[in-house]
């Protein structure tokens, strides 16, 4: 029965990495051959560019066999130092451009900070049925977060908040660092650090106030401790693990992923490991943090009789614009919610019928039109294959709402002004944002992308045989992120949270891929010799 038991383990485990090789497969086809593109403005108009795949592999093997030789040069000195110096220069640069395009929060992340501004005053009218907090109530835990950096730091001291961003950037990395050298070794950690300074599109999050950075290193902490469990069987690595997951959950509902990833690794794992103590404690760990975001609705559900953030309707409206075609992309935000509030008020019962009679119509249209399969598959490019994941279009869309604003003399440099007049930006920040500069990082994330997604499915290849429960964890947590905004409401906002844990697994997957290359020539050329 325990072999049987045992076979039926391997098998369903070799499953999910098949389907984790086939998601990755179909990644690789469509980065290689297609790049989405998206106007830099609030209409988010995301379209398809084709690429030279030859073009793109004669690039792939140049970027990787630099990043290969640079990391092995640098791995002759102390992790520490090389992480710390990189990240210096990053601070410097970041620093410079925060002061310089001086973003203030706007849709979403104003509507945000402005109810945590109400809030610190006893106002509480975002929260009321028919406002947009009662819509979306996963979001109270942000307005807490902007309440209570409103009152350390000031209603609009914004260049703060961003610092504290860049702060929680770096703690960011230095886990991602930490997860790919548990995976394999020093080398391997210095190519993740390289994707990292690469990935230049993560650190302009920096500047978009709202939850991503916050969210996108509290999911990197708690994956390195549950990788770190899953290779030691530390008891401890359980608890920081589920901590750091609660918080991330709080500021992005996504990282749920993260939990049902870890559930079905877990699963497998006690079948070998069997332990009751780390049971009962993932059990109860599970709990708390599905409840911890009732508890905080409920605790602003006290301040007014009015107040009701137990609706799920949000969920209805996401699946139901996650299957519409909008003038986005497929699968885009196209302001339904607000089109239900329009349309019936606070009559919740009638907008949930709606939004369900209008799910069921969007299927039947996608099979009824044969569109069904085209559909889902540009919702997939427009998600997966853009490479700077919307990181440019939190600048520029914001900049567009508020150029002008705030002190411009942060928005010069070298002696040139900001002219209002002609909205002419310093031509450093004008190069990086549309110019050369721009053009430059753009070709990079594109090649970075066709790195990550290739070694990322090499990794799963190499590691086949040997193949345990942290090895799975990160491609499970890729496959349960793709599913999810397959259904949900998708955008390439989403999916990079899911697109940087994906850098461990690609770093060792590169690194061992030359190092083997490597070594069989040697072994080739000491044969002739």
């Amino acid at each position: 029965m325990n072999k049987m038991l045992e076979k039926l383990n391997k098998t369903s485990f070799k499953i999910g990495a098949v389907l984790a090789l086939i998601l990755l497969f179909y990644l690789i086809f469509l980065s290689f051959t297609q790049t989405a593109m998206m106007d830099y403005n609030m209409a988010e108009y995301t379209y398809f560019i084709n690429d030279n795949i030859f073009l793109n592999i004669l690039f792939f093997i140049i970027l990787s066999a630099f990043i290969y030789y640079i990391a092995r040069l640098l791995s002759h000195f102390n992790l520490t130092i090389i992480y710390f110096v990189f990240m210096l220069m990053i601070t410097v640069y970041m620093i410079y451009l925060i002061g310089n395009i001086n973003l203030h929060p706007s849709w979403d992340a104003l509507f945000v900070n402005n109810a945590a501004v109400d809030l610190k005053q006893g106002i509480y009218d975002a929260f009321l049925p028919g406002n947009y907090l009662s819509t979306y109530p996963f979001l109270t835990p942000t307005v807490l977060y902007f309440y209570f950096l409103n009152i350390i730091i000031g209603e609009t001291n914004y260049i703060v908040f961003q610092l504290v961003n860049l702060l929680f950037l770096l703690v960011m990395y230095h886990f991602l660092i930490k997860t790919a050298l548990l995976l394999n070794n020093k080398t391997t950690a210095i190519i993740c650090l390289m994707f990292c300074i690469m990935f230049i599109p993560m650190q302009m999050y920096v500047m978009f106030l709202y939850s991503n950075i916050p969210s996108a290193m509290f999911t990197s902490i708690s994956i390195y401790y549950f990788c770190k469990y899953f290779y030691s069987k530390n008891y401890n690595s359980l608890i920081p693990g589920f901590i750091t997951l609660t918080l991330a959950v709080l500021f992005k509902g996504t990282s749920y992923v993260i939990l049902i990833a870890f559930i079905i690794i877990f699963f497998f794992y006690q079948y070998t490991y069997l332990n009751k103590k780390h049971i009962i404690t993932v059990l109860i760990c599970t709990s708390l943090l599905i409840s911890v975001p009732k508890i905080l609705n409920y605790s602003i559900e006290q301040f007014n009789d009015d107040i009701n953030l137990s609706t799920n309707l949000y969920t209805r409206v996401a699946l139901v614009m996650g299957s519409s075609w909008g003038g986005r992309s497929a699968g885009w935000y196209t302001g339904y919610g607000q089109t239900l509030i329009d349309k019936f008020g606070n009559d919740e019962s009638a907008k949930q019928e709606e939004a369900k009679r209008q799910l069921k119509e969007n299927f039947n249209n996608l099979i009824n039109s044969h569109q069904l399969l085209y559909f889902y598959n540009i919702k997939s490019k427009s998600i997966w294959i853009n490479p700077d994941f919307q990181g440019f279009w939190t600048i520029n869309a914001n900049k567009e709402q508020n150029r002008g604003q705030g002190d411009v003399k942060k928005q010069s440099f070298l002696f040139i002004d900001y002219d209002p007049a002609n909205d002419q930006y310093s031509l450093l920040t004008n190069s990086f944002i549309y110019g050369i500069i721009h053009n430059l990082i753009f070709f990079i994330i594109n090649n970075l992308q066709n790195i990550i997604y290739i070694f990322s499915f090499i990794y799963i290849i190499l590691r086949w045989k040997s193949l345990n429960y942290a090895d799975l964890f990160i491609p499970t947590i890729l496959l349960g992120g793709f599913l999810f905004l397959t259904l949900w409401e998708g955008k390439a906002q989403y999916s990079v949270l899911y697109y940087i844990q994906l850098f461990p697994i690609a770093a060792t997957g590169l690194f061992e891929t030359f190092e083997k290359s490597r070594k069989k020539i040697k072994r080739i050329l000491s044969k002739k010799a």
